[in-house]
């Protein structure tokens, strides 16, 4: 959705991981945000999103064990009721998992909505 002709979308984004969906969205107070859903499969949970693309970032070389232990981090972090769309959204969230998994970021376009007007 958005405006695709002049570069702008509303994009939901997550990180998959060993067939898992990660990502991130509002929950309520003192919840976690950081949710998984099987891959490609968010719109069970988010009835309005379409799956669009996978895009690879990287191979990851961490145990399934490793990759709980840094959700449990993340989650303490992104609680479901910091979720902001335009400071901290699923996006934002996959752009550290990303970084932290394989070393590189999500691509700019995914969240450039979120970054209009900042200078």
């Amino acid at each position: 959705s958005g405006l695709p002709g002049v570069g702008l979308g509303i994009y939901h984004s997550g990180i998959e991981v060993f067939g898992r969906e990660i990502s991130f969205g509002f929950a309520d107070e003192g919840l976690t945000g950081v949710f998984e859903v099987p891959a490609r499969c968010v719109s069970g949970v988010m009835p309005r999103t379409t799956f669009k693309e996978t895009v690879v970032l990287g191979h990851m070389y961490r145990s399934a064990f490793e990759v709980d232990h840094i959700l449990q981090r993340l989650a303490r972090t992104y609680r479901g009721d910091s979720y902001d769309l335009v400071r901290c959204n699923c996006n934002h969230f996959s752009n550290v998992l990303s970084k932290t998994l394989v070393g590189k970021q999500i691509p700019a376009y995914v969240n450039r909505t979120a970054n209009v007007g900042k200078g």
